[in-house]
C-alpha cells in the first residue's frame, strides 16, 4: 500500500487513484470517481493493458468492485467499503482494506444520498449484467 496516496484519498484530495504495482499513478479523479473512470475506460484513454492495478478510493462500492471483473485488479484500499462491495471482491479473493464498513457508498456530489449507480448496481445478481449496465451508461 501507498500510504502517500492512500492519505489523499482518505483526505478527500482525491476521489480515486489507480496505479500499477510500482506506485505509477495510471488514473486519478478528484470527483464523480465513478463516472469519471468508466467514461475514460470506456473511450480507452486509459490503457491498464495487462498491468496488475491497486485502486485506492475514498469509497469502494459496487461499480469499482466490478472493475476486478474487467482488469487485472490485485488490491482494493479504500476509506470507506459498501457491503455489497465487500462481498463482491470477497468472490474473488482479491485482498484489501479499509477502515470503515458502510451499508451503500453515498454520491460525491451529496453526501445525504445514497449514490445512483451503487443503489443501481447493488440490486442486481448478476456479475455480467453489472458489467453491460457500466458499459451501456459510460461507453
Amino acid at each position: 500500500m501507498n500510504k502517500e496516496i492512500f492519505d489523499k484519498v482518505v483526505s478527500k484530495e482525491y476521489l480515486l487513484v489507480i496505479t500499477d504495482t510500482k506506485g505509477n499513478i495510471l488514473f486519478k479523479t478528484e470527483h464523480s470517481p465513478v463516472s469519471q473512470f468508466y467514461q475514460s475506460y470506456y473511450k480507452k484513454e486509459i490503457d491498464l493493458g495487462d498491468k496488475e492495478i491497486f485502486v485506492y478510493s475514498n469509497q469502494i462500492g459496487v461499480a469499482l468492485a466490478t472493475l476486478s471483473e474487467l482488469e487485472n485488479v490485485v488490491g482494493y484500499i479504500g476509506n470507506q467499503i459498501s457491503e455489497p462491495a465487500k462481498y463482491l471482491i470477497n468472490q474473488t479473493g482479491i485482498k484489501y482494506d479499509y477502515n470503515e464498513q458502510i451499508d451503500l457508498v453515498k454520491s460525491s456530489k451529496d453526501s445525504s444520498k445514497v449514490c445512483p449507480i451503487e443503489e443501481c448496481l447493488y440490486k442486481m445478481e448478476d456479475v455480467q449484467d453489472k458489467i453491460k449496465f457500466l458499459e451501456g451508461k459510460y461507453k
